[in-house]
């Protein structure tokens, strides 16, 4: 079945914002694998390049790239409140939320994960990144945890203890000590 114009432009821009969050070389190959043309000699951002590369292709080549950059068999993330409406949201992106868990002494390796993850359509909630100056941390570590789809906790030298200790704080916290 056609796509009427607004289907179009907004299949064409959900495209477009996932392969803009891929390295260079995997956009030009995913684009020619399915038969979208590219352009060595672009020189703008890769959003506006995704998105002129995608304009005017047949529907049913945006619907199957559609179906390989956002495949709908597996498991789904159960439904969430929306997070993108809450100007307190701890998430950057829409997609699949990770709340990644991790020592402070690690805190390169997680940020490092977290950008990895984002070129996959991942948002991943690591707490140095991703809690803006200012705000109290408790409250959106909470925030983070009770709107996320996982979570993912790197199990490095250190952690067990650190999460002892975090546990015992929150108890002492919560009994008024």
């Amino acid at each position: 079945m056609p796509l009427t114009p607004g289907e179009r432009v907004e299949l064409t821009k959900r495209l477009a914002n996932t392969l803009a969050q891929q390295a260079w070389p995997d956009i030009e190959l995913t684009l020619a694998e399915f038969g979208f043309p590219t352009d060595e000699s672009w020189r703008g951002d890769a959003q506006d390049y995704t998105r002129a590369m995608l304009q005017g292709a047949p529907y049913d080549r945006l619907r199957e790239l559609d179906g390989y950059l956002h495949p709908r068999e597996g498991p789904q993330a159960p439904p969430q409140q929306d997070a993108f409406d809450d100007p307190s949201s701890p998430w950057t992106a829409q997609g699949f939320r990770l709340f990644v868990s991790h020592v402070h002494a690690y805190a390169g390796a997680a940020g490092a994960l977290r950008e990895a993850l984002a070129a996959r359509s991942i948002d991943a909630f690591v707490a140095h990144d991703s809690i803006p100056a200012g705000e109290e941390w408790e409250e959106v570590i909470l925030r983070a945890l009770r709107t996320c789809d996982a979570c993912l906790a790197l199990l490095t030298e250190g952690f067990k203890e650190a999460t002892g200790l975090i546990r015992r704080s929150a108890i002492a916290s919560r009994a008024g000590a």
